[in-house]
C-alpha cells in the first residue's frame, strides 16, 4: 500500500512482515465473530512493525456505562457492538512495550459488519486519544467476507483520514 503524502510529497510505504501479518489476520479469524482490538509496535521505523499485542478484555461487554456513548453513533451500537479496552490490561501491555524498547506504531481492530474503512466512531475515538500522534497509524481488518478478510491501513489526524 502506497500513498503520496500531501505534506511531504514522499511515498509512505507500510512494510508489514509476512509472518506478523499472517499472525494478526489468523488470530482475528480464529476469534471471529468476536471483536478483536490491539496495538502494533516497532523497534525503530514506525512503518515496519515487529509485534502485535491483542487486547483480551472488552469492558463494553461488561459495563453498561458505555451504552449511551456508543448508541450516540447510531442504532447499530445498541447490541453491545464496539470495544472498550481495560485500562489495567493497557498498562500491562505498555510496560511490556517499554521493557522491549518498542514504540506503538499502530492500532488495529476488526470490523465484522463494515468494510475496512474507518467509521465515524473510529475516527472520533482515535482523534480523542493520545495515539493521534504523528507516527501511529490505524489498521482495520474487515470480515464482511470472512473467507477473504480485507486489511487496510490509514492515517487519522484531527478526524481527517488518508489511506496508506
Amino acid at each position: 500500500m502506497t500513498i503520496i503524502s500531501k505534506i511531504t510529497d514522499k511515498p509512505e510505504i507500510l512494510y508489514f512482515p509476512k509472518n506478523l501479518f499472517f499472525e494478526l489476520v489468523d488470530t482475528c479469524r480464529q476469534r471471529y465473530p468476536q471483536y478483536v482490538r490491539g496495538l502494533i509496535t516497532s523497534k525503530d521505523d514506525p512503518m515496519i512493525p515487529n509485534k502485535v499485542y491483542f487486547f483480551e478484555d472488552n469492558l463494553r461487554l461488561k459495563d453498561d456505562s458505555f451504552k449511551e456513548f456508543f448508541e450516540s453513533f447510531g442504532p447499530y451500537y445498541k447490541k453491545h457492538k464496539g470495544f472498550v479496552t481495560n485500562p489495567m490490561e493497557l498498562i500491562t501491555i505498555e510496560k511490556d512495550i517499554e521493557r522491549n524498547k518498542e514504540s506503538i506504531c499502530g492500532v488495529f481492530h476488526v470490523h465484522i459488519d463494515f468494510p475496512a474503512c474507518p467509521t465515524k466512531l473510529d475516527t472520533e475515538t482515535f482523534s480523542k486519544t493520545v495515539l493521534d500522534i504523528e507516527n501511529v497509524w490505524y489498521l482495520i481488518i474487515s470480515f464482511l467476507m470472512p473467507e477473504e478478510p480485507d486489511v487496510r491501513a490509514f492515517w487519522i489526524r484531527n478526524k481527517l483520514i488518508r489511506e496508506i
